[in-house]
């Protein structure tokens, strides 16, 4: 069966050539993009550099990923988000043959933010401290954790904890490092005075 489909597609072959029935290429194009990366809102502009002849007489449509699409050899287009996202050209030809090709925008993480109060303060020893990071943010997504050092040996995690120290009068380091969805993280300390407490 291999040597009759084997032969089947030489005598194709053969009759293509010898009368000139041979498939045309598909029209081809190359993108260009200015700029190919950055933070969003990120403003884009396309070009589809044709690559074949018949250039006056091709269409481009253009798929952004994100839902929308735009027709014609020279668009611009704002990116949102973050990550590579794909970008699509379809080149079609007066013949109606079409072809697909693609490339990616690199859409930057910025870091999220860190900040943090505690009360009371001055912070007491033996006694309660709250310690607060809702004002932390992340610009361009969300912070899914806050881990937080006391600058004692202990940790925790969330974006509101308490902690308690034993020893007055030392100088105590505390960090916040949170970080966002896309896995970036961020820290910031501020040191802590403690002072003694009679309760």
């Amino acid at each position: 069966m291999r040597r009759v489909n084997g032969l089947v597609w030489l005598v194709l072959a053969c009759c293509g050539l010898l009368q000139g029935c041979i498939l045309d290429q598909g029209p081809l194009a190359t993108i260009s993009m200015r700029p190919s990366s950055g933070y969003a809102p990120l403003l884009v502009h396309l070009e589809a550099r044709p690559t074949s002849g018949e250039n006056d007489l091709l269409n481009y449509e253009w798929n952004f990923g994100d839902g929308t699409s735009a027709i014609g050899a020279m668009v611009a287009h704002e990116f949102s988000g973050t990550g590579d996202i794909p970008v699509l050209l379809t080149i079609t030809d007066a013949k109606g043959q079409q072809t697909t090709v693609g490339q990616s925008i690199r859409l930057l993480n910025r870091i999220p933010h860190a900040q943090y109060s505690y009360a009371p303060n001055p912070a007491p020893t033996r006694h309660p401290i709250r310690f607060d990071a809702s004002e932390s943010y992340d610009p361009d997504g969300q912070i899914l954790s806050y881990r937080w050092d006391f600058g004692d040996g202990s940790i925790a995690e969330g974006p509101i904890v308490s902690h308690e120290y034993q020893t007055p009068n030392i100088d105590y380091q505390v960090v916040l490092t949170v970080t966002d969805d896309q896995g970036d993280e961020n820290s910031t300390y501020r040191i802590l005075e403690l002072i003694g407490c009679d309760h």
